[in-house]
Order: structure tokens, then C-alpha cells, then sequence
């Protein structure tokens, strides 16, 4: 398994009109070559419900 690069170094999440690190990242597979090729951000459940409070 990879290391992700930290939270702060490359993503954010946009919730509401605010950019915010995310709680962590996972694994983007090639489903191919079974290899990583990238990370995407992992909101966590608190940030996952803001995120949809502010999408009403």
C-alpha cells in the first residue's frame, strides 16, 4: 500500500463556500495493472453532512 500525501499538501473539499482539508485520502486503482496511480480525499462523516446541509 501507498502513503497518501497529507491532507493539507493537495485537496480540499469544498463545502458550503469554504475550501476545507479533508480527514484523509484513498487509493485510485488501475483495475488493469492493479497499481496506484492516485489519491482522492476521504471526507469523514461530519464533513460529509455539512457538505449536504449546505447542498440545500
Amino acid at each position: 500500500m501507498s502513503t497518501p500525501p497529507a491532507a493539507d499538501e493537495r485537496y480540499r473539499l469544498l463545502i458550503g463556500d469554504e475550501w476545507v482539508r479533508p480527514d484523509g485520502a484513498y487509493e485510485i486503482v488501475n483495475p488493469a495493472t492493479e497499481k496506484v496511480i492516485g489519491f482522492a480525499p476521504e471526507a469523514s462523516t461530519d464533513q460529509a453532512r455539512r457538505a449536504a446541509a449546505a447542498a440545500r
